[in-house]
C-alpha cells in the first residue's frame, strides 16, 4: 500500500520541527511527511511534486489566492487559535496541542475523506508480536503487571500498543484517559467490517508521554467490547500484525475463560499466566490447567508461556505449573504488586518498586529475544 502523503505548510520553523520529530520518535511510517516554511518553496513542490497529496495543512499566511492546491486531495487550514472541539477537525486544525492529538484529528479526516484505504504497511520484515497477560484470579494487580511491562518495553525502544480487554476496565487509573478519544469508534468499525480499521485505530489511540506507549481509552459503553465475536477480534488482530505498525501488542484480559478467551491463548506469541500467592489462587490455577488440558490447548502454549508467580508473605513460591514454561521464563513478584502510590494519590512508573523492577527486566528479556529490524 501506499503512503499517505502530508504536506504542512506554516512559517513557524519551530513548529515544523517539533512536529518532525514527533513523527520520527513515533515512527509513523504510514505518511511521507513535507514540511515547508517558505512559500515560493512551497508553490515550486505543489507545482511539481508527481501525483497527487492525499492531505494539506496550511497555515493561512501561505494560503494565498494564486497557490495551486489542485493536487490537494484535502486542504485543512492550520489554526492560531482553539476552536470548539466539535468543530475540529474539518474547520482546521489547531497548531499548539500535543502531538498526538494532532496526528489523531489527521487521521480522522483521511478516515472520513478516503474509506476504501488503510495504513501502510510498513518496511519491516516481522509481524508484530502479540503478548497475552492471564490469570485465572482477578484483583491480584495483572494490569499493574502488564501496564509496567508496555511501558518499560515502549521505553527500550519498541512501538507498543496496550490493549484492555477486561470485562470491567480498571487501566484508566494507570493510563490517563479521554473525553473525546477511546475504543468506541474502533469497536464499531470493526462491527461494520470496515476496510480501513487500522485507520480508525491510529486516529483514536493515545499515548502516555513518559514513555511513549500507546492505548486505548474505555469504550462508552462496557457492552461495547462484550458484543466483539470471536470473528471481530481476529480481524482486528489480523488487521494489526499485517500492518506491523507496532513491536509489540500487549493485551490484558479478564479472568474469565471462555472462547474469546481461547482464541486470544492461541494467536498470542506470548502468553504471561500470573499466579496468586494464596490457596485460592492455587485452585484457580489447578482448574485452569484441567480446562487447557481438556481442550488440548496445554501442548500449544507450553512453549510460549511466562510464568509471573506472586511469592507467599513468607518467601515461599506458589507450586510450580504443570504446564511447565521452557527454562528461565519465570518472573516473581512480591505480596503486593501495585504501583508505588506517591503522596498526591498519584501513579508513579518510575518509582523502584518490586513491580517495576521485575516488569522492566521482563522487558529487557522481551527485546534481547525478539530483536526488531528498523
Amino acid at each position: 500500500m501506499e503512503r499517505f502523503r502530508l504536506v504542512i505548510a506554516d512559517r513557524d520553523r519551530r513548529f515544523l520541527k517539533a512536529i518532525n520529530n514527533y513523527f520520527i520518535s513515533q515512527k509513523l511510517n504510514s505518511f511521507e511527511l513535507i514540511s515547508i516554511s517558505d512559500y515560493e518553496r512551497l508553490n515550486q513542490q505543489l507545482q511539481t511534486i508527481e501525483g497527487s497529496l492525499d492531505l494539506l495543512l496550511i497555515n493561512k499566511e501561505l494560503l494565498l489566492p494564486e497557490l495551486n492546491v489542485s493536487k490537494a486531495a484535502i486542504v485543512i487550514e492550520l489554526l492560531e487559535e482553539q476552536e470548539a472541539e466539535e468543530e475540529l477537525p474539518r474547520k482546521g486544525i489547531y497548531k499548539y496541542q500535543p502531538g498526538d492529538r494532532l496526528v489523531n484529528q489527521i487521521l480522522q479526516l483521511l478516515y472520513e475523506a478516503k474509506p476504501g484505504r488503510n495504513l501502510l504497511i510498513t518496511k519491516k520484515e516481522e509481524a508484530s508480536l502479540i503478548l497475552l497477560f492471564y490469570s485465572p484470579s482477578g484483583g491480584i494487580g495483572l494490569t499493574s503487571a502488564c501496564i509496567a511491562a508496555a511501558r518499560a518495553t515502549a521505553q527500550l525502544g519498541g512501538k507498543v500498543l496496550y490493549l484492555n480487554f477486561e470485562a470491567i476496565p480498571s487501566h484508566a487509573l494507570l493510563l490517563k484517559p479521554n473525553d473525546t478519544l477511546n475504543a468506541s469508534k474502533l469497536y464499531y468499525a470493526i462491527k461494520k467490517r470496515s476496510s480501513n480499521i487500522m485507520l480508525k485505530l491510529e486516529a483514536n489511540v493515545l499515548a502516555d508521554t513518559d514513555s511513549g506507549l500507546h492505548y486505548l481509552a474505555p469504550a462508552d459503553s462496557l457492552l461495547e467490547l462484550e458484543e466483539l465475536t470471536v470473528e471481530d477480534l481476529q480481524l482486528l488482530l489480523s488487521s494489526l500484525k499485517e500492518s506491523r505498525l507496532y513491536d509489540y501488542i500487549f493485551i490484558d484480559s479478564s479472568p474469565q475463560f471462555n472462547i474469546k478467551t481461547k482464541f486470544l491463548m492461541v494467536e498470542c506469541d506470548t502468553m504471561v499466566l500470573m499466579s496468586e500467592a494464596s490457596t485460592i489462587g492455587s485452585l484457580k490455577l489447578s482448574m485452569l490447567e484441567r480446562e487447557l488440558m481438556r481442550n488440548n490447548l496445554d501442548a500449544q502454549i507450553t512453549d510460549k508461556l511466562v510464568l509471573l508467580q506472586k511469592a507467599y508473605a513468607d518467601g515461599e513460591d506458589i507450586r510450580t505449573s504443570k504446564l511447565n514454561p521452557h527454562a528461565g521464563a519465570v518472573y516473581k513478584l512480591p505480596v503486593m504488586t501495585d504501583i508505588y502510590i506517591n503522596r498526591a494519590m498519584g501513579l508513579d512508573f518510575n518509582g523502584e518498586s518490586e513491580c517495576i523492577r521485575t516488569m522492566s527486566a521482563f522487558a529487557g528479556d522481551l527485546i534481547k529475544s525478539n530483536k526488531r529490524n528498523d
